[in-house]
């Protein structure tokens, strides 16, 4: 009864948990034959990462705030072995193993031919905000591919990026998964894996969780080396650049962090135009509206267009003159090369980073006008974040505006004041030269002076008032007398002849 009760425990087992959970549980089976209950620890977070040289996978496991890589050789003997053991037939002469088939990389002309017109029109009504249309796109592409991962999983991952736009975190990482799924069936593992991590980190740096995308960025810059020249070798860099960006002009940082930053996201986005122009040369149009992008994103932080004005971010003070003239190399490279078909959002960030460059020089008024236009396409075409943004840029404006309207009534103040002694006119003029503020476009300040000065002040300019109102009084009076003492004059000499 025993034998038996033992044997009914150890099939139920393995139906529940599996067979090496089971072999630890048995062990544990008291002689008096009721079993223990396991405690079975949760499931830790794993990230999959591939590698070419491993098309199996790295297992990353994200436990708490550190994350740990498995050795990729005994990931793939495991897999290797539970392959093994469980697609193993017997024949009556021979034992034959059958594993599965790992997917075969090759230059896949024909998926790249048709994903990257699906692509292209996706992203086409993504720039737009027409999401009816794209909706509808979307339902009908996927149900056409969705037998053919290679081209399914460039739907997918495109979606992301409306997802993106859309500020739909949980759709968003919903499709990463999926895209996660579909990675291990396709012809280019690697491109499309790194394809799903950069995409990862921008959803990151959205929610504003930049250590998180750093992270993700230094893992996808692994899988430069397997992958194509092109658009996803160029986003990898643009990511990287964007991050760099947002957290400059977002966050609090040292002089030298600063500087750092800033060196290392205009190096990137310079990256990313190289490679976004190496694959538009090679016919992917999908690279045009990126190479756009890529522009714009340089101009902004050349001219420091993220910061808006806050305590918080670092502000870039005075732009030096070669990095504005930088950001007017990039924007007139859109005006004059790219500008054909450029999308409303695309349309939006280059009159927002126009408005800043003529900001940085002192065109206040251009600069409203430029703004103004980004927040009339951001809002005919629906764009949450461009309307936010250029609502910020409009505010900065009206309070440079009126920091420039008070400088000129106190130039006018300083003016009017000639009562002031030549050596006081003196000090306040050269406080009026340098300013000791950070702000762009700084207050005029004057000295103060202390009580015992300002009252012996007061004295003076009580006396000078005095004077002069006697001098007034004395020069009314002889400008009424003089007429008639020359008439007197003229009559007494008329007289006398």
């Amino acid at each position: 009864m025993a034998d038996n009760f033992g044997a009914d425990t150890d099939q139920s087992l393995v139906h529940q948990y599996g067979v090496e959970e089971c072999t630890q549980i048995v062990q544990q089976i008291p002689t008096n034959g009721l079993p223990l209950q396991p405690y079975i620890t949760p499931t830790p977070v794993v990230y999959k990462v591939y590698n070419i040289n491993n098309p199996v996978g790295l297992q990353i496991e994200s436990q708490g705030g550190l994350m740990a890589v498995e050795d990729p050789r005994k990931v793939f003997e495991n897999r290797e072995r539970e392959s093994k053991e469980t697609q193993t037939e017997t024949q009556k002469n021979s034992r034959i193993t059958l594993l599965k088939p790992m997917p075969k990389q090759s230059t896949c002309n024909r998926v790249d031919g048709v994903s990257q017109r699906i692509v292209a029109r996706m992203e086409l009504l993504e720039e737009q905000g027409n999401w009816l249309k794209y909706d509808k796109f979307l339902r009908s592409a996927m149900k056409r591919f969705e037998e053919d991962s290679d081209i399914l999983v460039r739907i997918v991952l495109e979606d992301v990026v409306a997802a993106y736009f859309r500020e739909d975190f949980r759709g968003g990482y919903t499709r990463l998964q999926h895209a996660d799924d579909l990675v291990q069936k396709v012809c280019d593992p690697a491109q499309q894996q790194t394809h799903r991590l950069y995409l990862r980190s921008a959803l990151l740096r959205k929610q504003n969780r930049h250590d998180e995308a750093e992270n993700i960025n230094t893992l996808a810059l692994q899988g430069l080396p397997y992958m194509r020249s092109g658009r996803d070798t160029a986003s990898v860099w643009y990511n990287i650049a964007a991050l760099k960006a947002q957290v400059l002009y977002k966050c609090e940082n040292s002089p030298d962090r600063a500087n750092e930053l800033y060196r290392e996201a205009v190096s990137a986005f310079q990256n990313a135009i190289e490679h976004y122009g190496t694959g538009l040369d090679a016919k992917d149009e999908t690279c045009r509206n990126h190479l756009r992008r890529s522009h714009i994103r340089l101009a902004m932080v050349a001219v420091g267009c993220w910061y808006d004005g806050t305590t918080n971010g670092t502000n870039p003070d005075l732009i030096a003159r070669e990095d504005l003239q930088k950001a007017e190399n990039s924007l007139s490279e859109v005006e004059n090369s790219l500008w054909e078909g450029i999308p409303n959002r695309m349309r939006c960030s280059w009159y927002l980073a126009k408005s800043d460059l003529f900001r940085r020089r002192g065109k206040i008024q251009r600069a409203v006008e430029m703004a103004q236009e980004a927040l009339r396409v951001a809002k005919k075409g629906d764009f949450p974040t461009e309307v936010k943004f250029a609502e910020v840029r409009l505010d900065l404006l009206r309070r440079t505006a009126e920091l420039k309207i008070e400088e000129a009534q106190e130039d006018e103040d300083v003016g009017d004041m000639a009562w002031l002694s030549s050596e006081e006119s003196t000090e306040e003029t050269d406080m009026t030269l340098s300013p000791k503020t950070k702000n762009p476009y700084p207050l005029r300040m004057r000295q103060p002076r202390d009580k015992s000065g300002s009252e012996a002040g007061e004295d003076e300019i009580s006396s000078s008032r005095t004077t002069t109102w006697a001098q007034s009084a004395v020069l009314l009076m002889i400008s009424i007398l003089l007429p008639v003492l020359t008439a007197l004059l003229i009559h007494c000499m008329y007289v006398l002849q």
